[in-house]
């Protein structure tokens, strides 16, 4: 009575690129221009963020960290909650070296079978700002099927302090990155850097901070908390600028996506209104 013919066309996975170079803006955001296609829509996009090589004394740092872990491994002597922690402190320090920065691209809610758009980032607070970095891009289907683009070759962003004290503090923040197994010659100088109290003032907390951040840098637990440390050393050095506006600048950045987020997925009108108060 009837008949029907069938082609049935495979679903191809997607395909994510670059549309021009790789650049900073006034703001110090990198921008990356690209574009993604799929025949049925991708379901998520990402910017992919590596360091090209680390330092001879991060690659130490790490291998002594792992070959400590090895050795606990081998001892069956060892308590189950030494050998727990120093695999804690090897990941830590791992993540925090080299790990790489997922940064997902706005699909805006949807799932789109080409999007041609910028994406922008403010990586300035990150420990690679300033670092020779490589930048790709990742693009999945709802199949699984993944498409990468070329790798491209930026250096991040880095801001420039014009506080003497700000920007000391900041130096010592790269240098502790640079030399994670050296956090007490970086304790030593910001104990340097408070002899004179009284140029503090009338913001004690900057002050009180650093000593805090001294303190815990000549006995730190592990490398999860001279993790926390040097992102301490980003807030003191902020606030020494510019009293922290630039802080609450970040906050209010990061309220907005939340809130961006929330309508793009539906969350409840509780949760929206939570968050457009705190941004208020």
């Amino acid at each position: 009575i009837s008949e029907w013919r069938f082609a049935v066309v495979p679903d191809i996975k997607p395909a994510i690129g670059f549309t021009d170079d790789l650049s900073a803006n006034e703001n110090l955001q990198i921008q990356v221009p690209y574009v993604v296609l799929d025949d049925y829509g991708v379901v998520s996009a990402q910017t992919i963020i590596q360091r090209v090589d680390l330092t001879d004394e991060q690659k130490i740092s790490i291998d002594a960290v792992l070959k400590r872990e090895a050795q606990l491994a081998a001892n069956d002597s060892q308590v189950d909650d030494e050998k727990i922690a120093v695999d804690e402190e090897a990941t830590a320090l791992d993540h925090w070296l080299r790990a790489p920065v997922m940064l997902d691209l706005d699909l805006g809610g949807t799932r789109p079978s080409r999007q041609h758009d910028v994406f922008r980032a403010d990586l300035t607070a990150h420990p690679w700002a300033g670092f020779e970095v490589s930048v790709q891009l990742r693009a999945e289907d709802d199949l699984g099927q993944i498409g990468f683009s070329d790798v491209r070759s930026f250096v991040l962003p880095e801001r420039k302090f014009r506080s003497p004290m700000a920007k000391a503090v900041i130096e010592q923040r790269k240098y502790l990155y640079l030399h994670p197994l050296k956090a007490e010659r970086v304790a030593s100088v910001l104990d340097a850097l408070m002899d004179h109290p009284e140029i503090y003032q009338p913001d004690a907390k900057v002050y009180l901070s650093m000593r805090i951040a001294a303190a815990r840098l000549r006995a730190p637990g592990s490398f999860s908390e001279i993790k926390n440390l040097h992102n301490m050393m980003w807030d003191i050095a902020l606030q020494i600028e510019d009293g922290g506006r630039q802080l609450m600048e970040e906050r209010m950045r990061e309220l907005q996506q939340q809130l961006s987020d929330a309508i793009a997925e539906g969350r409840p009108k509780d949760e929206i209104d939570e968050i457009m108060q705190a941004l208020q």
